[in-house]
């Protein structure tokens, strides 16, 4: 596996208590990490553009971080 040239700070975060976590909150965490990589990139109006969709991705993902309804979480049905 290659090596990542930046940190996933809010992946690892949240590394420990993955399992605990909703696949929305992982899901976010690595949109935010993905948003600071490409701000540290030089900045041109396509990265803008890109770093506003995953921010609203996020925004939109966030009021279902505690949802009790856990999609996913077995084997589908054929």
């Amino acid at each position: 596996m290659p090596e990542l040239n930046y940190e996933m700070k809010n992946l690892d975060s949240m590394w420990t208590r993955i399992a605990a976590s909703n696949k929305i909150e992982i899901v976010c965490a690595v949109l935010e990490d993905e948003i600071i990589a490409l701000k540290k990139q030089t900045s041109s109006d396509n990265l803008s553009a890109l770093i506003t969709i995953l921010e609203d991705r996020i925004k939109e993902l966030k009021p279902h971080f505690h949802s009790h309804t856990r999609p996913f979480n077995g084997t589908p049905k054929a």
